[in-house]
């Protein structure tokens, strides 16, 4: 696996969930956060299903992305990740 390709890939996957626009404060429409820890190449998404609010909990995905990592898990989590977004993409729609 390209590690490289599949964290441009998660990046974007954060990006689409947040509908290419800013989301400020409890707007009603999900907002991701990505970080990419170099130290521990590491990236960590965080979802705010209805908007960032301060002090709400996130859902958390990790990405860790080191050579002894089970690439298994990498593909498991994206999925998750995946599969959340189009359940956000679905309940969108029907509001």
């Amino acid at each position: 696996m390209d590690k490289e390709k599949f964290a441009k890939a998660v990046f974007e996957l954060a990006l689409e969930i947040n509908g290419g626009t800013v989301r400020r404060n409890g707007k009603g429409h999900p907002t991701a956060f990505c970080n990419y820890s170099g130290h521990i190449n590491r990236i960590d998404v965080d979802v705010h299903p209805t908007g960032w609010v301060a002090d709400d909990e996130p859902d958390r995905f990790y990405f860790s992305l080191d050579d002894d990592d089970d690439e298994a898990k990498l593909l498991q989590e994206y999925h998750r990740l995946s599969m959340y977004a189009v359940k956000l993409w679905r309940d969108a729609q029907h509001d």
